[in-house]
């Protein structure tokens, strides 16, 4: 058996991105729907809503994509969204991005504003 090759269009995901958005990329890059997607290159069940919605993706699913674009499996785990903050927050600390600075500003805001209500 020989092992999976890397696809030919094969971005990495970028620094803010979450799986889902990064799927729907390669989706678009790939010039499908994401559904098309979703089901062909990840080989989800079509009638899989929870698994096609890729809020929590399968072992199977993050072997596929990492196989398909060369991001090791631990890397793509850090695409869940519950990482985002965190990943906002190194951005902010490293002076990454100016949009990551501005998404961390704007997430501090909102929690200080709920609190003076």
């Amino acid at each position: 058996m020989t092992s999976p090759s890397i696809w030919p269009l094969h971005p990495p995901p970028s620094e803010l991105e979450t799986f889902n958005s990064y799927v729907k990329r390669l989706a678009r890059l790939y010039d499908t729907s994401y559904h098309t997607f979703c089901t062909r290159a990840l080989k989800i069940s079509p009638r899989d809503r929870e698994a096609l919605s890729l809020k929590n993706p399968s072992n199977a699913v993050l072997k596929r994509l990492s196989a398909g674009v060369g991001v090791p499996v631990a890397d793509l785990r850090k695409l869940h969204p519950d990482s985002l903050g965190d990943r906002h927050m190194h951005l902010f600390r490293t002076g990454g991005s100016l949009y990551g600075r501005e998404m961390f500003i704007n997430a501090n805001m909102c929690r200080r504003l709920k609190f003076l209500k």
